[in-house]
C-alpha cells in the first residue's frame, strides 16, 4: 500500500510525521520553497541510490536527490520485512528524517521531522496507531543558531545594535545555542495533556555533536521502553526511541550516595546491582564489573560486562557472583578514573563466608562486652569508674579481701577453741560423775 506525504509548509519546527507499515512503499513529494537547495534522508527504511538524500563530494554519478529552490523532487523509500520492528519491538519504531546537502546547518535550520515504521496491521485507517490513546513526538537537541541558514536573517529581523550581534562579542555565540525540546525552553513546549489511564506513546529524537547526550526523564511516572520498565530515556545524536507509559503508574524513587563500601557478596550468590547516574551532559560513564559479567534482562537477557549510564538515568543488571576475590569496579571513562571514580567488591568463598559470619558474631559480643565502656569509664559495683583508678581500687579491694580473710580465720579459731573447751570441760564432769559412782559402790 503506497503512502502518499505532501510536505508543504510544516507549522512546527519539526516536519509532519510519516508513517508506514511492513510492505508499504513511501512516497514523498517535496516541494522547495527556500532559499537554499535541500533534501529528505530517512532513517529506517530501504531504498535505492536515485533516492538517497545525502550529497557525495567524490565525484559520484549519483550526487544526491536535492531540491533545489523552488524545486519539486519525489522520494520513493520501501519498508521490507527486515527494515520493520521485530518480534520484541513494540509495534511501531521511531526514526527520523533530515535534510543532509548540509547537515549540520539543514538540521541547526529545522529541517527535520519524525518517521513510524510499523509492523503489519499496527495502524487504522487513519494512520494512527492501534491500541494508542495519545502519542507525542519530541526532538532533543541543542539549537545552533550560529550554524542556521538563517542566522543573518534572524538579526537583521531582531532590529538590534549591530555591534551587539557581533561574533567578537563574549557571550554572543554562547546565547544563540538553545537546548530545547521541539525548539521550546524552559518549559515552554505546549502542554503534553493526557488523560489518566490513557496509553500514551512517546517518540523521542535525538541530533547534535558529540555533547548532545541527553537523558529524557519522566518524573513520577514510569515508560516501558525497550522491554524494559524505567523512569528515563538515553538519547545520542541522530538515535531515537519509543517509549509506551501509561500515566498514574509511580516509579520508584530511590537515592544512592558516592559512599560505596561493603560491597560484599559470596560465590553462588544472585545479586542485583542498581546504578543510578547524575550531573551534566559530559557526565557519562561505562560502569565496568572486573573478573565478573552480569546479565541485561531486555526482554531477552544479554551478558555484559560494561553498563552505559546517563546523567538522570538509571540500570538494572543481575550478577551471579562467581568468582572469589576483591576486585575493581570503575567508570572507563580516562578522566573520570583518574579522577577516583572507583571502588572494590569482594566475592567470598563459601569457607569465607562462614568465616565471615563467625567473626561477625564475635564482634556482636565484643560489642555487647564494650558497651560499658563510654568516655574511658569502666562500669564496675554499679558505678562509672575511670580507667586511670582502676589498679589503685583492685588493690584496695584485694587488700580488703586479705583482711577479711584473716580476720574469718581469727574468728573461725576463736569458734574451734571455744569448742574445744567446752568439750574438755564436758569430758572431765564425765570423769568425775564416774569417780563418785565407784566411790558410793565401795562403801
Amino acid at each position: 500500500m503506497p503512502v502518499f506525504i505532501s510536505i508543504v509548509s510544516p507549522s512546527h519546527l519539526t516536519g509532519p510525521v510519516i508513517r508506514a507499515e511492513v510492505g508499504d512503499t513511501i512516497q514523498v513529494i517535496f516541494y522547495n520553497r527556500a532559499s537554499q537547495p535541500f533534501s529528505i534522508q530517512p532513517h529506517g527504511v530501504f531504498y535505492e541510490k536515485d533516492y538517497e538524500g545525502t550529497v557525495y563530494n567524490d565525484g559520484s554519478s549519483h550526487p544526491g536527490l536535492v531540491a533545489n529552490p523552488f524545486e519539486k523532487v519525489t522520494y520513493r523509500w520501501t519498508v521490507p520485512p527486515h527494515a520493520g520492528p521485530t518480534a520484541q519491538d513494540p509495534a511501531c519504531l521511531t526514526w527520523m528524517y533530515f535534510s543532509a546537502v548540509d547537515p549540520i546547518r539543514d538540521t541547526n535550520s529545522g529541517l527535520v521531522g519524525p518517521l513510524l515504521v510499523c509492523k503489519a496491521g499496527a495502524l487504522d485507517a487513519d494512520s494512527k496507531q492501534k491500541g494508542v490513546d495519545k502519542e507525542f513526538f519530541l526532538l532533543f537537541t541543542v539549537l545552533d543558531e550560529n550554524k542556521s541558514w538563517y542566522s543573518n536573517v534572524n538579526q537583521a529581523a531582531a532590529m538590534l545594535d549591530s555591534r551587539l550581534l557581533s561574533q567578537d562579542v563574549i557571550g554572543f555565540q554562547d546565547s544563540n545555542r538553545m537546548h530545547a525540546i521541539n525548539g521550546f525552553l524552559f518549559s515552554n513546549l505546549p502542554r503534553l495533556d493526557m488523560c489518566k489511564g490513557d496509553t500514551v506513546a512517546w517518540h523521542l529524537l535525538g541530533l547534535g555533536t558529540e555533547t548532545d547526550v541527553h537523558g529524557v526523564m519522566f518524573q513520577g511516572n514510569t515508560v516501558e521502553l525497550q522491554g524494559m520498565r524505567k523512569s528515563a530515556a538515553m538519547l545520542f545524536p541522530h538515535t531515537f526511541a519509543m517509549a509506551i507509559m501509561q500515566p498514574d503508574n509511580p516509579a520508584i524513587n530511590g537515592k544512592l550516595y558516592a559512599n560505596l563500601k561493603g560491597l560484599t557478596m559470596y560465590k553462588g550468590e544472585r545479586v542485583a546491582w542498581y546504578m543510578l547516574a547524575m550531573g551534566q551532559d559530559i557526565d557519562l560513564h561505562t560502569v565496568h564489573f572486573h573478573a565478573e559479567s552480569f546479565l541485561y534482562r531486555n526482554g531477552e537477557s544479554y551478558r555484559a560486562d560494561v553498563v552505559d549510564l546517563f546523567p538522570g538515568t538509571f540500570e538494572v543488571v543481575e550478577m551471579v557472583a562467581s568468582n572469589p576475590g576483591t576486585w575493581l569496579i570503575h567508570c572507563h571513562v580516562t578522566d573520570h578514573v583518574h579522577a577516583g571514580m572507583e571502588t572494590l567488591f569482594t566475592v567470598l568463598s563459601q569457607r569465607e563466608h562462614l568465616s565471615i559470619i563467625t567473626t561477625i558474631t564475635n564482634e556482636i559480643e565484643k560489642a555487647a562486652i564494650s558497651r560499658d565502656f563510654r568516655e574511658d569509664n569502666v562500669k564496675m559495683l554499679g558505678m562509672q569508674i575511670p580507667v586511670k583508678d582502676i589498679e589503685m581500687l583492685t588493690s584496695i579491694l584485694i587488700a580488703t579481701g586479705v583482711i577479711l580473710l584473716l580476720i574469718a580465720l581469727a574468728l573461725g579459731g576463736v569458734v574451734w577453741h571455744q569448742h574445744r573447751q567446752k568439750k574438755l570441760r564436758r569430758n572431765r564432769r564425765s570423769i568425775l560423775d564416774d569417780n563418785f559412782k565407784l566411790l558410793s559402790l565401795k562403801n
